[in-house]
């Protein structure tokens, strides 16, 4: 990557150039976006539940689209409320989108036909017509319904505003629950509303905050605004992207945006920490952009790549919105991987920004820097208590686990209290609840209900499904058969006229005066045509997703034990569809995690050439998801749409501070091989990125805390705990495990290639050789320094493993041409059986890293492993001769064989 970044700063106007272009491009497709948020989006197409739902509203038609208009009075059956109702009724009408309008004004002349009815008399018949109450008046007579009866083109967001411009002329006070309209269309332009609001404030909100945290981060305006400026760029591209493919944006892609945000500045934070760390050397701009990129290159690809898998992860959710976020969040984290591995290092170069006013590095004096030398501290001297302090958190969060609940009723996104909100709880104090439940019956058999036995079994089941806590009424074909013999007879004699009909001729005569009297619409909602299927409406004021599943199967348990075994029968309804789609997210959220942490595993296997590490390296990552679901199952936080997706999102951006933590843990370890010193430099060198990146993900994603959603508002509440838990097992949980596994190291030292080329090594298998490496002591020297001299007493013989090593006879190489020996190849007696006297004298040339193999070590190995010391032994008197006789020229220096 070397040259690649070098061609960069070189070219850097050019590279820009080609930036700014792509941007001006996808900026002219921003104006495409548009924002939707029906529910349907938020449903799973492929349910059982979901087809029954598609097949209810193809025979009874939908009755969802709905608008219910609250009108609330002292008394709404006298002269001025009736008069009132009439007048609104007529403006609800001429709104465009509103195809029928129901109210009293409109009964009163459907019903008093000869106009001979006192509003006394109107009261009268209503309330003892049963199917009104509940329905349309309250029981007291304070309050009534309207049903506004949409077209079906019609625009929920211009009809919906239209309606409230309608109503506001007709409210005489500021009490807006004195007139208000509440529904499916109403809660989903709502949504809509809510959404825009939320994507033209939190996104604007979100930047601010990063950017002062990249400024009191680099303490340079500059310095800021270089990675500010890629993240901006970041954006622009992929909503410019779905302006293009006519994505619409909904309340779940809505989180794109801070996402983006908080995870592109905790990339650049990386990287600029990596240039500055370079200035600081006293390096050239283009010296420092060089290497400070190689040295970040890498890790920042395999975090972005673990963090794109993470959330590619949640593209087998079967629910719209949530692979739309998936797909374009991963394209985000592409084009920001690109931008800031160009844009940066190029603006960089032109704008030649030679240091940062803040420190990175174990010299840091800021409450960083402070902290991190804690944490070293701690990491050091008490890990035994950080491990139990984990144990004990993960055993009380893993509890909390089987506390959580699911929820995806639209009514719950909404925080209370709302306009909505109390719109809804005011209407089933006094009415029927908005949610309808569907109970579908097919007999299969043309006319089978016409008999008054079936009839009165469905009147006994309508009773029944009204004593189901959570439903407020039951309405059916029943009722419309009622109140036409109640109706026709004038109203009078309740008891012997507000009954089924005792045959099917009745039946069949009372709906065709409906029909008569133009409501056959009305008719065909409730009977099929041939009365063979009949739709059972219940309208409840269930919020709860569990509780609409356990209503669904109690009706489903009554129609099984009072209904023939060959009536099909089905229990539908939006919400019911909703509840189902809750089950399916919490399925499917459980695959995308367990898909996300394989790959993952996976990832980091193959990056440190050991599944054991594999393993290992998942365990402080592991850590933060346990903790969000336990934070969710005890606070009784639900698992909605929006806040199932944090596990994913949590360990694709967990694991990128701890793939940042091992690199520089590596890195460190080479050079002395020692533990203790790689975990201090590797806090000291990224400890103050990762905590900085740790607080402007949290601080980037507190900001939704201000969102109109109770879901989005909870998920940056658990991304901020996410992030508090994530930084504790990078600083605390990662460092004690590298502390405290010694087989690690040698693990994460070196690839298998670099094993395969050493000949000490011949014949024996990767993890052998580990052990080899293990049982020896590893030392470093740098340039110039001797190892041993001509004639020193001796024990054990070296195997270079970095570096170079210069062999010579006499002082200094006086008396002989010295002889360089580089990695892989060994020098010096193993000395089994006391020391022996060094024939010849070695130096390292350069920073070198040496594995000593003294007696100690081979009898360790013959102890433990006997096949390893006898394959060591071979390859031992294979290779070692004796050094001086190749100073001599009798040989030359040996040459890895082949394996």
């Amino acid at each position: 990557m070397q040259h690649f970044f070098e061609l960069v700063s070189r070219k850097a106007p050019l590279i820009l150039a080609i930036i700014l272009a792509i941007t001006v491009f996808f900026a002219s497709q921003l104006p495409n976006l548009r924002i939707e948020t029906s529910m349907m989006r938020m449903l799973v197409e492929d349910l059982p539940a979901k087809e029954q739902y598609d097949r209810f509203k193809e025979e009874f038609g939908g009755a969802s689209d709905d608008i219910l208009v609250v009108f609330k009075a002292d008394d709404v059956f006298l002269p001025a409320a009736v008069e009132k109702i009439g007048q609104l009724t007529e403006a609800l009408k001429s709104v465009a989108g509103v195809r029928l309008v129901v109210s009293l004004s409109t009964l009163k002349n459907d019903l008093d036909i000869l106009n001979e009815w006192t509003l006394e008399d109107f009261r009268r018949n209503l309330n003892s017509a049963e199917v009104f109450v509940r329905n349309l008046i309250s029981a007291d007579g304070k309050v009534t319904a309207l049903v506004v009866i949409l077209e079906e083109s019609y625009q929920a967001g211009p009809t919906t505003e239209a309606v409230e411009k309608v109503l506001k002329q007709f409210r005489h006070s500021e009490d807006s629950l004195q007139i208000y309209q509440i529904g499916y269309p109403v809660v989903g332009h709502t949504l809509t509303k809510y959404t825009e609001n939320d994507f033209r404030i939190l996104p604007f909100f979100t930047m601010l905050v990063i950017f002062l945290v990249l400024l009191f981060s680099f303490r340079t305006f500059r310095g800021a605004l270089i990675p500010f400026a890629a993240v901006c760029v970041t954006l622009v591209w992929t909503f410019g992207l779905m302006g293009l493919l006519h994505i619409s944006l909904s309340m779940v892609t809505m989180i794109i945006p801070t996402l983006l945000i908080a995870v592109g500045s905790a990339y650049a934070l990386h990287i600029m920490a990596a240039y500055f760390d370079e200035t600081a050397q006293h390096e050239t701009t283009h010296h420092a952009i060089v290497k400070g990129l190689v040295r970040v290159c890498l890790p920042t690809i395999f975090a972005s790549i673990t963090t794109i898998v993470s959330f590619a992860s949640l593209l087998l959710n079967r629910i719209a919105v949530v692979k739309e976020f998936a797909t374009f969040s991963c394209l985000g984290l592409f084009f920001m991987l690109i931008i800031h591995l160009t844009f940066i290092p190029a603006a960089l170069s032109c704008l030649r920004i030679s240091k940062a006013k803040g420190v990175f590095g174990p010299e840091d004096t800021s409450w960083i820097g402070s902290f991190l030398k804690r944490v070293i501290w701690t990491v050091q001297h008490r890990p035994k208590v950080i491990l139990l302090v984990a144990s004990i958190i993960s055993i009380i969060a893993a509890a909390g686990l089987f506390r959580i609940r699911v929820e995806t009723t639209p009514i719950s996104f909404f925080k209370d209290p709302s306009q909505i909100r109390m719109a809804f709880q005011d209407i089933h104090r006094n009415l029927a609840g908005i949610y309808p439940i569907n109970v579908i019956l097919r007999s299969g058999q043309e006319g089978y209900f016409t008999s008054s036995e079936v009839l009165g079994n469905v009147e006994a089941f309508q009773e029944r499904l009204a004593a189901i806590e959570g439903v407020d009424l039951a309405i059916s074909i029943v009722d419309l058969l009622k109140f036409e013999g109640f109706f026709t007879r004038g109203f009078r004699d309740k008891e012997k006229y507000y009954v089924v009909p005792d045959d099917p001729f009745a039946v069949r005569e009372a709906i065709k005066n409906y029909r008569l009297f133009e409501a056959s619409e009305l008719v065909d909602h409730f009977v099929s045509s041939d009365f063979s299927a009949i739709n059972i409406v219940c309208r409840s004021h269930i919020v709860s997703t569990a509780d609409f599943i356990v209503t669904e199967k109690e009706i489903l348990s009554y129609l099984r034990d009072h209904f023939p075994d060959d009536i099909e029968s089905d229990v539908t309804g939006l919400s019911i569809v909703g509840s189902h789609s809750a089950q399916a997210l919490t399925k499917g959220q459980i695959r995308s995690l367990g898909l996300a942490l394989v790959c993952i595993f996976v990832l980091l296997s193959i990056l440190f050439h050991s599944y054991k590490v594999g393993l290992l390296a998942m365990i402080p990552n592991l850590f933060p998801i346990l903790v969000n679901f336990g934070i969710m199952g005890w606070s009784g936080i639900q698992l909605t749409v929006a806040t199932g997706l944090v596990a994913s999102i949590a360990i694709g951006l967990a694991v990128d501070d701890s793939i940042h933590y091992m690199f520089r843990f590596n890195y460190q370890f080479m050079r002395d091989f020692s533990r203790r010193q790689a975990n201090y430099r590797a806090i000291a060198d990224v400890g103050k990125p990762i905590v900085l990146t740790s607080v402007a993900i949290g601080l980037g994603f507190s900001v939704l805390l201000f969102s109109s959603f109770v879901p989005t508002s909870v998920f940056g509440l658990l991304m901020i705990v996410t992030m508090a838990s994530a930084l504790f097992g990078d600083l605390f949980i990662l460092p004690v495990i590298m502390q405290a596994a010694p087989w690690l190291l040698a693990v994460m030292e070196r690839g298998v290639g670099f094993y395969r080329k050493i000949p000490l090594f011949r014949n024996l298998s990767l993890s052998e050789a580990r052990r080899v490496v293990l049982s020896g002591s590893r030392e470093h020297r740098g340039p110039g320094d001797i190892i041993f001299r001509q004639g020193d007493s001796g024990r054990g013989m070296y195997l270079v493993l970095q570096g170079k090593v210069e062999l010579s006879l006499g002082e200094a190489g006086i008396d002989s041409e010295p002889v360089v020996i580089g990695h892989g190849e060994v020098f010096g007696k193993l000395g089994i059986g006391g020391p022996s006297t060094r024939t010849y004298t070695a130096t390292a040339t350069d920073n070198s890293v040496l594995l000593c193999i003294n007696e100690h070590a081979v009898d360790y190995l013959e102890k433990h492993s006997p096949k390893i010391a006898f394959t060591l032994y071979l390859n031992i008197v294979a290779i070692v001769d004796d050094k001086a006789e190749t100073m001599r020229g009798v040989h030359k220096p040996l040459q890895p064989p082949p394996i």
